[in-house]
């Protein structure tokens, strides 16, 4: 005589990231990190302030190295405060710019790209 077993049905494991945790605390950093900066700009902001040049200008500077930016979730770019001073980017910028250009090479010396390794929760194409 078999006996048929009874079967209690399994819920599936919730898909959790395990580093989430970290992530969450990563952003909240780079959200306090950003406020002691003095906030963030957006792309035409630093146009604006920069004298009216073009959004084009902005992001050539940001890869050139002589503007730091940050790309957010959404892939657009902001600008910490700290780095202006009376509608000019401070000077000794593009001098700590071109030495990390130096030691980790163009693509690799912008602070945007490596934030966003360190910080990001969403992932975006570098």
């Amino acid at each position: 005589m078999t006996r048929d077993k009874q079967r209690t049905p399994v819920e599936p494991e919730p898909l959790v990231d395990p580093l989430l945790a970290a992530k969450v605390r990563g952003l909240r950093a780079q959200e306090a990190l950003l406020e002691v900066a003095g906030g963030t700009l957006t792309t035409k902001d630093v146009a604006t302030l920069l004298g009216g040049v073009g959004w084009q200008a902005v992001e050539q500077r940001r890869d050139g190295c002589t503007l730091l930016g940050l790309r957010m979730s959404g892939g657009a770019y902001v600008y910490p405060v700290c780095q202006f001073a009376r509608g000019k980017v401070l000077p000794g910028l593009v001098r700590i710019s071109a030495m990390s250009m130096m030691r980790f090479g163009p693509k690799r010396s912008h602070v945007a790209d490596q934030v966003d390794q360190s910080f990001r929760v969403k992932a975006i194409s570098a």
